[in-house]
């Protein structure tokens, strides 16, 4: 390949209109008049006179060689440029500088996606962590959170009798003693359907719930649906998940209550899915055998739900957090021995609770 370019001896300052070849390696430099071999220089041993600038495309390319010192080279044969830039990626200009908003834009990405990561590993490790919480910690949390969601439904009711009739119901499920706390079970005055837990073992029954079952029995199944996923730490997984575990521990702490108030309607909206529901089914029925309470109750309020939802045309706030199995198998058999939830006089004191 042949090409021109000017060859300038630095100390003398002379300068010659040079005959350029590629020969292997190196590039050969002659004198056009006489073709006497003015310098031949390597193309490991080439590099910019000056620095390029970043981006731009070169026209002209001014060389320098390591071992002759004495001399410069400029080439303006775009091919001849090419090809030495290939050889020799020190002659090819740097790229351009990324601009400063990327970087931050970069940098922001990456803070999402590190938080997201953060996220799902403590989702991740929502069920283990809410099974080492010790019972002591879970009886402060519990205490707090539940004062403060009373709190944000204006009080529990406080019906003449009404409270002594769910301290009894509470009682009747106190005889299992693996939960390590007493159940406390209050009323809300709300029109929603539904049952609402704080870990650990304190159950809100809304006025709504109150007035939609149609027994003792059918409320005491509920309640126990609820103190089953309690007892499975489904409610605690679920709470430690969506407010990435420090809700639990802050709430046994003096700071809780500024913290805990954006967190409480985690506390309301927990939707079990339908594995966690068919595992509360089981140990709720368990739990009404204990307590004495018919175990049919659970399947006959689900059925009530299934009637109610038709003549609605839309589910409850129970029906909603709490995927019922279209295809069960309802308890079958006869309990050796079984007495009310409560007694009529309870049951009607209950009943006005919230009026």
């Amino acid at each position: 390949m042949g090409a021109s370019g000017i060859f300038t001896n630095r100390k003398t300052n002379a300068r010659v209109e040079a005959d350029l070849r590629i020969v292997g390696n190196s590039l050969e430099i002659r004198d056009p008049r006489d073709k006497i071999l003015l310098a031949q220089w390597a193309y490991a041993d080439m590099t910019p006179a000056r620095p390029l600038r970043p981006g731009r495309p070169i026209r002209k390319l001014r060389i320098i060689c390591h071992n002759d010192s004495e001399a410069h080279l400029l080439i303006e044969d775009p091919d001849l440029i090419t090809l030495l830039q290939k050889a020799n990626h020190a002659l090819r200009p740097p790229r351009k500088p990324l601009p400063p908003w990327l970087f931050k834009v970069a940098a922001g990405a990456g803070g999402v996606l590190l938080l997201a990561l953060l996220l799902q590993l403590a989702a991740a490790a929502a069920g283990p962590l809410s099974r080492m919480l010790p019972v002591s910690w879970e009886a402060a949390a519990n205490q707090r959170l539940a004062d403060h969601l009373l709190r944000s439904f204006g009080g529990a009711c406080t019906g003449p009798g009404g409270q002594a009739a769910l301290d009894v119901l509470g009682q009747r499920f106190d005889r299992d003693a693996a939960r390590g706390l007493p159940v406390h079970l209050k009323a809300v005055k709300t029109p929603a359907i539904d049952v609402y837990a704080v870990p650990k073992a304190t159950i809100l029954v809304t006025a709504g719930m109150v007035g939609d079952v149609e027994t003792p029995d059918q409320l005491a199944a509920v309640i126990a649906l609820q103190l089953a996923h309690l007892d499975l730490r489904h409610t605690a997984e679920q709470i430690t998940r969506r407010t990435d575990v420090g809700l639990l521990f802050l709430a046994a702490s003096d700071i809780a209550p500024t913290f805990a108030k954006g967190s409480l309607g985690h506390l309301v909206r927990l939707d079990y899915d339908p594995p966690e529901e068919i595992e509360a089914i089981d140990l709720a029925q368990k739990l009404l055998q204990k307590a004495d309470i018919s175990i049919q109750a659970l399947g006959s309020y689900f059925r009530l739900q299934e009637l109610h939802q038709r003549a609605r045309k839309q589910p409850s706030d129970f029906q909603t957090h709490h995927p019922i199995p279209a295809k069960r198998q309802d308890p079958q058999g006869i309990q050796p021995f079984t007495r009310p939830a409560l007694t009529d006089r309870e049951w009607q004191s209950l009943r006005n609770i919230c009026s």
